[in-house]
């Protein structure tokens, strides 16, 4: 036990004079919680102490006391518990919001663009536009509820109630909804005898606060607007592998600043993982009609395809036709290598690679194989062979493939030591 716990306990009342109970108390902190004691308990002397036993026949003096113990070491504030105290709130966030309050647009906004029985649209897509114009200047969502050939209902996004439970299913989606029941809408109507559209009936209140600020109302999806003259501009960067910061600060200046985007930076992250999506569906079909198109151009150009058992293309190997006019003049001497699967589609990647008069490398043929077998590349010597018919078999080759003796007989291999 502490000296400060000793000071509380039974000596005090014992130890301590009678002029300490008026001293005031003062605030002590032990072990992180406030107590009151005394000032003279962080440092005191006794001035009166039992008396000690006396021998027999000697009288007790009145100036012999024992000694008092000797002052106590001082606690050391900055050991002490701090306190922080309770920052004030406000009746107002504490109250729990009204269930029948409403909500409405700002009273400054001006009456031309609030919805009105009175307005006349010549088209269902003009009287929408104009509510949407109206939602951004409020501070709120629409969503489409119903429309017909003669009627459109508008609502607040934050209209209806989702349901996360099903029977005998579990939740599946950590957020909640925004949802609330909100009750807000405009009912547009075709008059068909006069030929023109107007709100037949409207609800400007919402049970929810709204937000008119364009910090936030950006980010409202009536809000977007996706020019498709810079939408193209983005397309094109991202074709040339534009990192996403360069792209924002190319469109902030276009736009004066981020807070002008018409759509938001995860619209462009979307836009080009949608991109690249894009690129990889059908890329089979894609690469077929691609030399389909280049057979078209030049009959030269050779192409060659290995299927399976179900139909589905295992190997693709192609040559243009320069590559096969440079396999004729250097053609003696080739190497052939395949590449480690660097590509999107992890193949390995197979190149006859010469060389020409001037110590260039140049390439006769590459091709996309499913795997390093040996019939996969007993196939593809073939048809490299079958590719330069009517030129001579090269003279060397360099390969480790000892399927290749099986298809070019004239020709030395060298194994490669790399």
């Amino acid at each position: 036990m502490d000296y400060v716990t000793q000071t509380a306990s039974g000596a005090i009342s014992a130890c301590c004079t009678a002029g300490d109970s008026a001293t005031p108390p003062a605030m002590v902190i032990r072990s992180g919680l406030p107590t009151r004691e005394s000032a003279e308990s962080m440092e005191f002397r006794c001035s009166a102490l039992p008396a000690t036993p006396q021998t027999h026949g000697t009288a007790p003096s009145s100036h012999d006391e024992s000694p008092c113990p000797g002052p106590l070491p001082a606690i050391n504030p900055t050991r002490l518990a701090q306190v922080t105290p309770l920052q004030a709130v406000s009746p107002g966030t504490m109250a729990t919001p009204e269930a029948e309050r409403t909500y409405t647009h700002d009273p400054l906004l001006p009456e031309t663009i609030v919805p009105n029985e009175e307005f006349r649209f010549d088209s269902k897509d003009e009287a929408e536009e104009f509510y949407k114009f109206y939602a951004g200047k409020a501070g709120f969502g629409v969503r489409i509820t119903r429309t017909r050939t003669t009627v459109l209902e508008l609502s607040c996004n934050k209209q209806g109630h989702w349901d996360y439970y099903k029977p005998g299913e579990e939740r599946v989606r950590e957020r909640m909804s925004m949802r609330c029941e909100c009750k807000a809408f405009v009912k547009v109507k075709w008059n068909k005898k006069k030929d023109y559209w107007f709100f037949e009936r409207k609800r400007l209140e919402h049970n929810h606060p709204l937000h008119p600020s364009p910090s936030v109302t950006q980010y409202l999806r009536l809000k977007k607007n996706k020019d498709p003259i810079v939408m193209e501009v983005v397309d094109q960067m991202h074709r040339c592998d534009a990192s996403h910061n360069t792209t924002v600060n190319v469109l902030s200046e276009l736009y004066g600043g981020r807070q002008n985007f018409t759509f938001t930076e995860m619209d462009l992250r979307n836009r080009k993982a949608a991109a690249a999506r894009e690129e990889r569906e059908n890329d089979i079909p894609k690469l077929l009609e691609f030399f389909s198109e280049m057979k078209g151009q030049n009959e030269y150009f050779y192409y060659e395809v290995q299927v399976d058992e179900q139909n589905v293309i295992k190997n693709v190997f192609w040559s243009h036709a320069s590559q096969r006019a440079e396999y004729r003049d250097f053609g003696d001497v080739v190497t052939f290598d395949t590449t480690y699967k660097t590509n999107v589609y992890s193949m390995p990647l197979a190149m006859f690679v010469g060389s020409n008069h001037q110590l260039q490398n140049v390439v006769f043929g590459q091709a996309l194989l499913q795997d390093e077998q040996a019939n996969t590349f007993e196939w593809l010597f073939r048809a490299f062979q079958n590719c330069m018919t009517g030129s001579r078999d090269p003279r060397c080759i360099l390969t480790g493939e000892k399927s290749l003796k099986m298809i070019f007989l004239s020709t030395h291999k060298k194994m490669n030591v790399w």
